[in-house]
């Protein structure tokens, strides 16, 4: 473990670092293009646009300038770029130029704000380049300007109320012409995936009578010429996310397998399945693997897979048969392709595309060829974080209360001194089926700057570590995992002498905030929490949430038929046992966990005395990102309420 020397990192470090998403590289293997997006303080706001690089070599060129420009999707000839552009709440399909040069708006449509959980690509060329599918709506936008009534279970997205459109698949010609509808009724279609002749195409969709309470999809196909459709899975779980190969006989598609799931990260690992094109033969490809795959792309024959899954904290490329059989490490080491399984994409050369992110450098785009040799970087927009001075963590593992083997890592203070005490965090993943590791973390970078070691754990619960770890959680949110926490954290502090164990504090987001106020209420150890997007009271967070059925999931059937287990591990229900002061940073808009949830904690501390604050961010959801203002702001309120009482 290390510290590389330079500048601190501080909160308007982070304004400056730019985000590098959706590599798609050209048929021939020649380009990537990609999307990056950045924080414009000028402005105030974020804006993305979409940039290519050469695969050889060479400097990136951005080819869109408006901050609203994303998706981009080559061409199968490589010769024109199809990409998305958002204004006053509609799409506009444009093309342009491999070079960014003739540019010219398709057709502009309309899209329903529902959240289709995991959705897969929602614009995609036909194989002979005519055509274009996407996904829209059709359906007139409800005025709510005085009075909504709602019908519908999911009557929320994850930042305000459903418009309650249905998403349904479109087909216009590459070239000009009115948009063909080919799916209708009274549900949602997405996931688009051309068949390798044209002739159909693939998509997602949950037909069943339970769909706002349950996420049950399906695969299905449509002629892109009669509309006429064919149900091709009929499956337990749910499907997500169909590719169809490239010598189109089969699909491969992510999959789950317990019969009910919901639309949040729940525990079940999602694996690879390839079923046959006319349906038949579903199989999972990856069982013996047992991690949790989260993207993937064909193989240019259409004989093998490869697929990004995590794994202890690494996210490897892997690669295994179409028709099953031994799986294969590409490529591995202490790094992650992408952030969380950032998208791969395969050329028809043979070549792969993928954002690469370690614990020093942020995710930027890659090359390689399939067997994982010749690999190269082909961006660097974060290059002048070398000048700033990096915190290396160290992993560790433990042995928890109950004989568990767990994963954690300690990172060193900016400017650490032999013999020297320093206050220390506990930063808590989100999920809860989230995962740490080999990825660069702002919050742990920021707060090692500021002086402070962190001390990140990932519990049972976690994803990365099997089926087994991942359920470790299910039915005892705060039970195990909380333990495995403390137990973790003590070994840190056993192990690192420059902890001091009277300057703790404690932070988290969505479920780690849940667990930060967990914490606090089981604990005084720790000398002051800041709780981000948190959940508070599992009964509310079911009954308010737009993800609440993974109340659920995690604790198996309808809160109000055991309302004593979500009270018992509900932190409001423990409130009286504060004392830590605790910090409460809030999206106003974010209903993926409603602002409720902090102002419950919030008014419990401020009547009892204990020293609180909540902070609200408006209109901002599940995350502070659209304002480079609130941004700064959220950060700088972390360092100020740590440096206040630790």
């Amino acid at each position: 473990m290390s510290v590389q020397s330079g500048k601190p990192i501080t909160p308007e470090t982070l304004l400056t670092l730019k985000s590098v998403s959706d590599p798609r590289i050209s048929a021939d293997g020649s380009k990537v293009a990609f999307v990056v997006t950045v924080d414009d303080v000028t402005e105030n706001k974020q804006k993305r646009d979409i940039w290519v690089v050469p695969t050889q070599g060479g400097s990136p060129e951005k080819l869109t300038e408006d901050g609203k420009s994303s998706a981009p999707r080559w061409s199968p000839d490589g010769g024109t770029l199809a990409f998305k552009s958002s204004e006053d709440e509609k799409t506009a399909i444009c093309l342009m130029d491999p070079d960014g040069g003739g540019r010219r708006a398709l057709i502009t449509y309309e899209t329903s704000n529902a959240f289709l959980h995991r959705a897969g690509e929602d614009l995609a060329w036909s194989p002979d380049g005519g055509r274009i599918a996407f996904l829209g709506t059709d359906e007139p936008k409800p005025d709510y300007t005085d009075i909504v009534v709602n019908e519908r279970l999911m009557m929320k997205h994850l930042t305000g109320f459903m418009d309650f459109r249905r998403t349904h698949v479109f087909v216009v010609g590459a070239e000009c012409g009115e948009p063909a509808k080919l799916t209708d009724g009274d549900h949602d279609d997405h996931s688009i995936s051309w068949s390798a002749d044209g002739g159909e195409i693939v998509f997602v969709s949950d037909r069943g009578e339970e769909s706002d309470a349950f996420v049950r999809n399906d695969l299905w196909a449509v002629d892109a010429k009669t509309g006429e459709e064919r149900r091709i899975t009929s499956t337990i779980g749910a499907a997500y996310k169909p590719q169809c190969s490239p010598d189109g006989r089969w699909i491969a598609y992510l999959a789950t397998t317990r019969p009910d799931t919901s639309n949040d990260s729940v525990a079940e690992d999602s694996h690879l399945w390839a079923v046959s094109i006319e349906g038949e033969g579903a199989k999972d490809l990856v069982g013996a693997l047992d991690r949790p795959v989260s993207s993937f792309a064909w193989a240019p024959d259409g004989g093998r897979l490869y697929f990004t899954a995590g794994d202890r904290g690494r996210g490897p490329l892997f690669s295994v048969p179409t028709e099953g059989g031994e799986i294969s490490t590409v490529m591995s080491g202490d790094w992650q392709i992408g952030r969380r399984g950032g998208d791969i994409d395969v050329s028809r050369d043979g070549n792969v595309a993928y954002l690469k992110v370690d614990q020093t450098h942020t995710a930027e785009v890659h090359v390689a060829s399939l067997d994982g040799t010749e690999e190269r970087k082909l961006t660097d927009f974060n290059g002048h974080l070398r000048e700033h001075a990096i915190s290396v963590p160290e992993e560790f593992w433990f042995t928890t209360f109950d004989g568990l083997r767990v994963k954690g890592y300690v990172a060193k203070p900016l400017g650490l001194e032999a013999g020297k005490k320093y206050p220390t965090i506990l930063y808590i993943h989100g999920g809860p089926h989230g995962m740490f590791g080999y990825a660069f973390d702002e919050r742990v970078q920021f707060l090692a700057s500021a002086g402070y070691a962190v001390v990140f754990i990932d519990p049972r619960g976690s994803s990365g570590y099997g089926q087994a770890f991942s359920d470790g959680c299910v039915l005892n949110w705060g039970g195990g995992d909380y333990k495995d926490l403390m137990v973790g954290l003590d070994y840190a502090i056993e192990r690192n002498p420059f902890i001091d164990v009277d300057r703790l504090g404690v932070t988290g987001g969505s479920y780690g905030g849940y667990m930060t106020n967990w914490v606090v209420t089981q604990t005084d150890r720790f000398k002051a929490a800041v709780s981000r997007a948190c959940v508070t009271n599992l009964l509310s967070f079911y009954a308010n949430s737009a993800v609440g059925s993974l109340m659920e999931q995690e604790f198996f059937g309808l809160p109000y038929d055991n309302m004593a287990l979500l009270a018992q591990w509900s932190p409001i229900t423990h409130v009286k046992n504060v004392t830590t002061p605790l910090l409460l940073l809030h999206g106003e808009a974010d209903y993926t966990c409603p602002i409720g949830q902090s102002e419950e904690m919030f008014r419990a501390l401020k009547r009892m005395g204990v020293d609180t604050m909540l902070v609200m961010y408006m209109g901002e959801g599940h995350g502070i990102r659209k304002k480079p203002s609130n941004k700064l702001d959220y950060y700088q309120r972390h360092l100020d309420w740590f440096r206040k009482y630790l």
